[in-house]
């Protein structure tokens, strides 16, 4: 139901949503262009002080050392300021809709299905790797900036999972740092409850047998565009597109060592007053989106 009496100023975002909302503008930043004008002050009044007193040579030198300062008095107060990326709004404006107008996209897709359908499965896996017990954190925790629920702890550490799709995409983790997005979650996980540590682990688990069967008849309509009748070398072409799909999706051959990746984190403070900053920001935001780009240029009124 529609509700315009949301206190941003209060609002807490998910942890997953930290690291759409930490992505930087592109371009060049306030600091950057700071320290250039900077540079060529210092540069400017180095051949000021080098030229002959009354020259042009020392005229041209203070001109450039106005020009710079003008630049300097204009940067210096916001330099450290950062504009919020498009990635950024784009996702304030999905979270808007979604806490405002009730509304929630359909972002269904098989990749999500399977990994929640396999959350506590994943758990049982890296449970069976390490030879320790791990159970399904239910506790939900908030702070004044951020809230989530992580997905299991021990100590010292806080653990997230992710279930791949297919043997490909998990053995694509490897050759790349962690992720951003994934990054900044942990943070926010090893923030809410007081760890030093947080751990992501890929998992590689067998694809639930509806979703199996799903790819199977995908490729049925997409190759054949029929699911009936089909010739004797259709169907074995199809029997054959089966057993291979169905042979990338399970993956019982395989050592349990190989079924697990894991990246670990530490605790980082300087992280996180770049989140608490950020969240401040996306608040302001978030408190003008109705007014945003309402004004009306004239130069855009129809003529006569």
């Amino acid at each position: 139901m529609y509700n315009d009496n949301i206190n941003w100023d209060t609002f807490t975002f998910r942890c997953s949503s930290l690291g759409h909302i930490m992505q930087d503008q592109k371009g060049v930043t306030n600091l950057e262009k700071w320290n250039k004008a900077k540079d060529y002050y210092d540069k400017a009044q180095e051949k000021f002080l080098m030229a002959k007193e009354g020259s042009k040579a020392a005229e041209n030198a203070y001109n450039s050392m106005k020009k710079y300062e003008a630049q300097l008095d204009y940067l210096t107060p916001i330099k450290h300021e950062t504009k919020l990326s498009d990635t950024c709004k784009t996702h304030l404006a999905d979270l808007y809709t979604r806490v405002v107008y009730d509304r929630t996209e359909d972002l269904k897709s098989k990749y999500l299905e399977k990994g929640l359908l396999m959350e506590e499965d994943a758990i049982t896996l890296y449970s069976s790797l390490t030879g320790e017990y791990f159970e399904k954190n239910k506790e939900r925790k908030f702070n004044e900036f951020i809230e989530g629920e992580m997905d299991f702890s021990d100590v010292i550490v806080a653990f997230d999972t992710k279930v791949n799709w297919s043997i490909f995409q998990f053995n694509r983790v490897v050759c790349k740092p962690i992720k951003p997005l994934y990054h900044w979650q942990l943070d926010g996980y090893m923030w809410l409850y007081n760890k030093k540590k947080g751990r992501l682990i890929y998992s590689l688990l067998d694809t639930p047998e509806h979703l199996i069967k799903r790819e199977q008849s995908k490729f049925m309509y997409e190759v054949f565009g029929k699911e009936k009748d089909l010739s004797k070398e259709e169907m074995y072409s199809y029997l054959e597109a089966c057993e291979e799909i169905r042979k990338n999706h399970t993956y019982s051959d395989i050592p349990l060592e190989k079924r697990v990746k894991i990246f670990d984190v530490e605790e980082n403070l300087e992280r996180r007053e770049k989140i608490k900053t950020r969240v401040l920001q996306c608040r302001e935001y978030l408190k003008n989106f109705e007014n945003l780009n309402t004004s009306i240029d004239e130069t855009d009124e129809m003529e006569d």
